[in-house]
């Protein structure tokens, strides 16, 4: 805008060169007007540094609230519960705070006298819970608060299973452990997922639990899985089971049909009885070992599965085969008498090739 300009190049912010016609031009002008110009880019600058400042401090308020969002999460709370007297009671509790926003889930034990609750930090405090309780007529205290609630999931190896029966089993009672959210067995790998609060509860509880359910837990190691996948001690065990237990039928089956039923040792005892019972007696140990272990640990925990029907019947012919023989020789009765010695070791021969097989 000043008269005799040709043309202008700026170097830098410190520096301008102008082209003009020597004579027409006011150089305190042009100074002035070079001035102004470099003290709005100076300007310019320091608003841009600004806003620059301004959304930097955006962005980072912006993420403090992300964050503080996201540590809003699920939190265990630990009551002791005074005044309960029946399972109503615990009812009662469990209904009316599990309706209250922010809470996730509550479990109530009238043994303990404690309560546990899941609950959002940011819908509900400890307290109002607490009060909660404590307005429909219990003493409620808070025994613990401010551990995050967080699931842990541990694969088991468990040895042992032999049907669909097992692995229900095993699923049904880790799910009744306080602390355990999921459970799932596979009988084909021999290998449990179980999800749990480690807060509640621990890896060696539920590796107990197992145990004394009747079978074998243990956490697999890279060894474990693939002999669990290649099923070799299970299919070694059962083949060895076969084999000792087919050299007690073999023999078994020779007497059968070779010995007179009416031979005696002594009176009022047969050869062929005594004979049976000699072969009968260590492959209770032998076959039925196995079966009967499984089979007893099962029953003390109210449950039933394969190993009992198996032991039952191994059992029950053997059982009644002794009795039967004693009965005989204390009465020494001369006629033979039917015993199942037999019985018990073909039952676990077979299933003992079919565990082997399958």
């Amino acid at each position: 805008s000043i008269p005799g300009y040709r043309n202008i190049t700026i170097g830098d912010c410190n520096s301008v060169v102008l082209e003009i016609e020597a004579d027409s031009i006011d150089y305190k002008e042009v100074q002035t007007k070079a001035s102004t110009v470099v003290m709005r880019k100076s300007t310019l600058k320091q608003i841009q540094k600004q806003e620059k400042a301004a959304l930097k401090s955006e962005t980072v308020e912006i993420e403090m609230n992300s964050i503080a969002d996201l540590s809003t999460s699920t939190r265990r709370l630990l009551l002791g519960i005074q005044g309960m007297s029946c399972a109503t009671c615990v009812n009662a509790i469990e209904s009316n705070v599990a309706k209250m926003p922010g809470v996730v889930s509550i479990r109530v034990s009238l043994v303990g006298e404690k309560g546990d609750v899941e609950y959002e930090m940011g819908d509900i405090t400890a307290n109002e819970i607490a009060q909660k309780i404590n307005a429909m007529g219990f003493v409620c205290n808070i025994i613990q608060d401010g551990k995050q609630c967080g699931y842990t999931e541990v694969s088991v190896h468990i040895s042992g299973m032999t049907c669909s029966s097992c692995t229900n089993s095993i699923e049904k009672m880790l799910l009744n452990l306080e602390g355990v959210k999921s459970a799932a067995v596979v009988l084909t790998t021999e290998m449990g997922k179980i999800q749990y609060d480690n807060n509640v509860i621990g890896v060696r509880t539920i590796l107990k639990s197992i145990r004394d359910a009747g079978f074998q837990a243990e956490i697999p190691s890279k060894d474990t899985r693939q002999e669990a996948l290649s099923h070799r001690k299970t299919i070694n065990s059962w083949r060895m089971t076969f084999i000792l237990c087919l050299m007690l039928v073999v023999p078994s089956m020779i007497i059968m049909y070779t010995v007179s039923p009416m031979k005696d040792v002594v009176t009022g005892l047969k050869l062929k009885a005594f004979l049976f019972f000699l072969l009968a007696t260590p492959g209770q140990y032998i076959g039925g070992r196995k079966f009967f272990l499984t089979a007893w640990k099962s029953v003390v925990h109210r449950s039933a599965n394969m190993d009992v029907l198996i032991s039952i019947g191994g059992l029950v012919s053997y059982l009644y085969s002794v009795a039967v023989m004693l009965h005989a020789l204390l009465t020494l009765k001369a006629e033979p008498v039917e015993v199942f010695f037999e019985t018990s070791l073909m039952l676990y021969t077979f299933v003992s090739l079919g565990r082997w097989i399958e």
